[in-house]
């Protein structure tokens, strides 16, 4: 069975309520003095993505569907686009935009594997839907 695509007909996530934390995987011990001693506990840790977006009627369907069936509510991983580098125009080492052979910028493709953390919450906002949830992000 393949892995489940977050469906391409919904939008990207609100920038204000997208946080993207990284997973800490580090053991820290006090020092008799100074900075704390840290070093590496767990080889595999998952970052946290914190989403919210909003919804009209149609696009709800659609992630109500992805959510209850696709995933089994939330209990099977998908691949998601990764917001913080998906769709942004690839650069060189100067810092200039690459560019195609017909003069249009070269755009980032950024996939990864998730799994819902928290359920969906879903609120009324006039006649759409402001639906926020958080997910796990399997490490790379």
């Amino acid at each position: 069975m393949p892995i489940p695509v977050y469906p391409a007909e919904l939008p990207n996530p609100l920038r204000d309520g997208y946080s993207y934390e990284i997973g800490d995987g580090r053991f820290r011990s006090p020092a008799e003095g100074g900075l704390p001693n840290f070093r590496r506990r767990l080889s595999s840790v998952p970052d946290k993505v914190s989403f919210a977006t909003i919804l009209d009627q149609w696009r709800y369907g659609i992630f109500k569907q992805f959510f209850m069936v696709a995933t089994k509510r939330g209990a099977l991983p998908f691949q998601i686009a990764n917001h913080v580098e998906d769709g942004y125009a690839m650069r060189d080492g100067s810092g200039n935009i690459v560019l195609d052979g017909g003069g249009a910028p070269v755009l980032v493709t950024s996939m990864t594997t998730a799994i819902f953390d928290q359920m969906p919450s879903i609120r009324s906002r006039g006649i759409d839907w402001h639906v926020s949830f958080t997910l796990l992000v399997t490490p790379t």
